[in-house]
């Protein structure tokens, strides 16, 4: 079996960059978020996921989770690197973290 056909979390796990546990906390945030339960992301799926992120930790004051602009959702959502533009899906984002 050659590497491309090996899913993406199993590689993570077979090298050693990813715990399970941190696989499962990634799913957990991916499926909190994916809203519609279509096994992607929207630009409106990141931005709630950002603000719960932002709401949710003490490093953050509370006025940011509330502020998190369109374009900064944007970046993030390409950062993340969504080739189809639309959506970002579970092996995008696990391989973003």
């Amino acid at each position: 079996m050659s590497i491309a056909t090996i899913p993406l979390e199993q590689q993570l796990l077979g090298d050693k960059r990813l715990a399970r546990w941190q696989v499962q906390e990634i799913r957990r945030m991916f499926d909190m978020a994916d809203a519609d339960g279509s096994g992607e992301l929207s630009p409106g799926d990141v931005a709630l996921l950002l603000q719960r992120i932002c709401k949710g930790s003490p490093h953050m004051p509370d006025r940011i989770g509330s502020t998190i602009s369109e374009q900064d959702v944007l970046a993030v959502f390409q950062k993340i690197g969504s080739v189809r533009g639309n959506s970002v899906s579970w092996d995008e984002f696990l391989q973003s973290t």
